[in-house]
């Protein structure tokens, strides 16, 4: 009897496990959508560009992309990290995770709303400029 509760028990520990790995999957695609958006939107999409933590992204109209986070140059520890559409190891996922968890999304929103806002001002410097140089 103990040895079938046991196997019951690390079935249901290994399922559960699966779920969370499939969980945290998720959540990266999710995030690489909405920089695939920006990316888009900014006329940037098939460019790698850079995000906090020396993390750079880079996405195609096939809808393939990659974040990849560099080793620092003094880093004794290699904690680089490279996901793509077709491979997130769980490795790079813990690494990604720890990430999220201290703080890296909200600075990533900071940055991208910051860009955001360049780009609008210089989208209407420009739009005023063409139309200052029509009426001439």
């Amino acid at each position: 009897m103990k040895v079938t509760n046991a196997a019951a028990r690390l079935a249901r520990l290994g399922d559960e496990s699966s779920g969370i790995w499939k969980k945290a999957r998720e959540s990266v695609d999710t995030m690489a959508a909405v920089l695939m958006k920006y990316a888009r939107a900014a006329g940037i999409e098939g460019e790698e560009f850079s995000l906090p933590r020396r993390y750079r992204f880079a996405c195609w109209p096939s809808r393939e992309w990659k974040l990849t986070r560099a080793r620092a140059p003094l880093e004794l520890v290699d904690n680089s990290i490279q996901l793509s559409e077709s491979s997130k190891p769980q490795e790079y996922l813990i690494r990604f995770a720890w990430d999220i968890a201290t703080g890296w999304l909200d600075e990533t929103v900071q940055l991208l709303e910051e860009e955001t806002a360049k780009l609008k001002r210089l989208t209407t410097s420009q739009v005023q400029e063409t139309l200052k140089a029509a009426k001439v």
